[in-house]
């Protein structure tokens, strides 16, 4: 398994749980609370992967084009973030006014 499959599954576990398990349990329904604890969840993401691939020299390939370890972590975590934030605001109905 490559280092980009390796990073890619512990971005989508992470963010899965975090939209299935941690959020519903804070109860997190405004926009600013959701923030503040998914830039904390996004940290220690990076934590945990820049322990693994800091200073080691591997590269990361997406569509070809070679990016750092946590430039490939955020964009991933991007793409796999964004249709879960939209489920979880529609199904909890997060306050985007406060």
């Amino acid at each position: 398994m490559g280092p980009e499959l390796k990073v890619l599954l512990v971005v989508w576990a992470s963010i899965c749980a975090a939209y299935t398990l941690l959020y519903p349990a804070l109860s997190l329904t405004s926009l600013k609370r959701l923030v503040v604890v998914d830039s904390a969840v996004t940290v220690a993401l990076l934590v945990v992967i820049g322990v693994v691939y800091a200073g080691s020299g591997i590269g990361f390939s997406l569509f070809g084009l070679a990016l750092p370890w946590w430039l490939y972590t955020l964009v991933t975590g991007i793409v796999i973030e964004v249709p879960l934030f939209i489920w979880y605001c529609r199904a909890y109905g997060v306050d985007f006014d406060s």
